[in-house]
């Protein structure tokens, strides 16, 4: 009985050892940036014009995720899902609604991927608005002497 102890004990460790790498494999697994099917991205950009009326943003990307990285500085037109999430994060007071975005605010968007290459759509799913652009400032007459 003695001599089989080390042998069952180390079968245990074995078995313990590999059974997160089992389950790590397992099904219902959804690998990073995907849901149900779709691409998903996420980005920082600064707004460059709204159209309410028909759903769209016009954004020039500053940072994001994998699927628009190769968007960087330049300007992509979203399509805003009539369901999509407006958050004014620089104020907890007040819905945010799509034309209280103007141009020059600083946004965070996520949202889903269709298509590949010229056909790609971006629809954004969730956006939040972080920073509003800072008001002209009028200068005063100085003073004459």
């Amino acid at each position: 009985m003695k001599r089989w102890l080390p042998v069952v004990a180390a079968l245990a460790a074995v078995s313990l050892a590999l059974t997160p790498v089992a389950f790590a494999h397992g099904h219902g697994h959804v690998p990073a940036g995907k849901a149900k099917g779709r691409a998903q991205f996420q980005c920082q950009a600064q707004v460059f014009s709204v159209d309410p009326a028909n759903l769209q943003l016009v954004v020039t990307v500053k940072s994001g995720s994998k699927a628009i990285k190769a968007y960087r500085g330049q300007q992509v037109t979203l399509l805003v899902s009539a369901s999509a999430k407006l958050i004014n994060g620089t104020s907890n007071v007040s819905p945010l609604t799509l034309d209280q975005l103007v141009q020059g605010a600083t946004v965070h968007v996520g949202g889903n991927v269709t298509g590949r290459g010229a056909g790609e759509t971006f629809t954004a799913t969730k956006i939040i608005l972080q920073k509003l652009p800072a008001p002209a400032s009028t200068a005063s007459p100085t003073p004459a002497p």
